[in-house]
């Protein structure tokens, strides 16, 4: 809020990508100023990664000139149909942004447990410092048939991969091949970030 109100003649962007994990939302509060605008997407509790779609929200007036500049074709005609069907099924997705914050705290509380550096999050993944064998765990998952996102080359994560929460199934089958993995090659980088 502050930066917004030291500057009302920028426009500020909160990306709100991953609010149905956490819950909080800008947009709550009262007297918001009118240069924040905020942006969801559909590609993470919603499924629609490949989709591309999601929405833009800020003041009235701002939309309005937002909406002269935007294409009047910024989203395919097949998000379009499919994101309908994605919203009516408010059920599955709290269950799932449900399981999602289950496995999430289970996760942690097990790379604790094996001694693991993590950051703490309110998304549906959680950033793990591996050290120098990053690379190895990367690919000892992989020959799990696990997939995590090797983040070393991004400034200040040298030596992290991004562990991906999903069902309470996946979860506990990235942990018992996390356990695995921690084990034959012998990884421990301390506690939580």
């Amino acid at each position: 809020m502050q930066i917004a109100q030291a500057a009302p003649q920028a426009a500020l962007l909160v990306d709100e990508a991953y609010f149905e994990f956490h819950g909080k939302t800008i947009l709550d509060v009262p007297e918001r100023p009118a240069n924040i605008f905020v942006a969801r997407t559909f590609s993470k509790a919603y499924g629609l990664a490949g989709l591309r779609i999601g929405i833009l929200a800020g003041d009235a007036r701002q939309m309005g000139m937002v909406r002269r500049v935007a294409s009047p074709y910024n989203v395919n005609a097949v998000a379009l149909a499919a994101l309908p069907w994605a919203l009516s099924d408010q059920q599955y997705i709290e269950r799932y942004v449900g399981e999602v914050k289950q496995g999430r705290k289970k996760l942690e509380n097990e790379l604790g447990d094996i001694g693991l550096r993590y950051w703490p999050s309110q998304a549906n993944f959680v950033l793990v410092r591996i050290g120098t064998a990053h690379a190895s765990f990367f690919q000892a998952l992989r020959r799990k048939g696990i997939l995590v996102r090797d983040r070393s080359s991004d400034p200040g994560c040298e030596g992290c991969v991004r562990l991906t929460v999903g069902t309470l199934e996946h979860t506990q089958t990235l942990i018992d091949a996390l356990r695995d993995v921690v084990e034959t090659l012998k990884i421990s980088s301390g506690a939580k970030v």
